[in-house]
């Protein structure tokens, strides 16, 4: 992932001048981001050391779109461009997933891993939904 990831930004940063920034975040969505994300599910719990990688390429990324160097701070280009760091995304889909199978927005397949947890006498977080 990550070698892919930097061949394309390389190549859209060839081409960065004559790019707009939509056009560029767009470019920078289809090829680098939405690969970060296809499988985040599974990033869940992943080591420190690879989950710094992938924030390393969604750094680079954002510098590419916003047009800026390394000297400058990237949590206010994360914010400008409505992005979260990557451990925090990696948490943020797994729970959207779990919040869709929970109230039936999901495939039934994913639905079905689901179980809940029957107590075995009255506690007072008998209320809570528990998985």
């Amino acid at each position: 992932m990550d070698q892919s990831a930097c061949l394309h930004l390389r190549k859209i940063g060839q081409v960065r001048n004559k790019l707009t920034e939509s056009s560029t975040k767009s470019l920078v969505q289809s090829l680098v981001i939405s690969k970060l994300d296809y499988g985040n599910r599974l990033l869940c719990g992943l080591a420190i050391d690879l989950v710094t990688n992938l924030q390393f390429v969604q750094n680079k990324a954002s510098r590419l779109v916003s047009q800026t160097t390394k000297r400058d701070q990237i949590t206010p280009i994360l914010f400008k461009l409505h992005r979260l760091p990557v451990d925090v995304r990696i948490n943020f889909n797994v729970l959207l997933m779990l919040y869709k199978a929970m109230y039936g927005l999901a495939s039934n397949n994913i639905r079905e891993l689901l179980n809940e947890y029957q107590l075995t006498r009255q506690l007072g977080s008998s209320y809570h939904t528990m998985l």
